[in-house]
């Protein structure tokens, strides 16, 4: 059974939600310890969701947690019983 491993995007938003306050990217690379295609891969698509903004200063751009506004959604779809079950596989013999 594989273990679930914590996507990058949760570890770059838990970082901003912890600093409750204004992070660079450079910032969020350091505490990550991600690189800067993760870091930035991470916040265009929390930004698409509204999970986080940014304000954009000459020298930087400076991105802060928004959990209010989050629109992401997580399906995960039960299992449930069929209504007509299936035919049980026959079993090859060798000849």
């Amino acid at each position: 059974m594989k273990h679930k491993r914590t996507t990058f995007t949760t570890i770059v938003f838990e970082a901003l939600k912890r600093a409750d306050d204004f992070r660079t990217g450079r910032q969020l690379m350091a505490e990550t310890q991600l690189d800067t295609n993760h870091v930035s891969a991470c916040l265009s698509h929390l930004r698409k969701f509204k999970a986080v903004d940014c304000i954009e200063q000459p020298d930087a751009l400076w991105w802060y947690a928004t959990p209010d506004r989050d629109t992401r959604q997580r399906v995960i779809e039960e299992k449930s019983e069929e209504l007509r079950p299936r035919r049980p596989r026959r079993k090859k013999v060798k000849v």
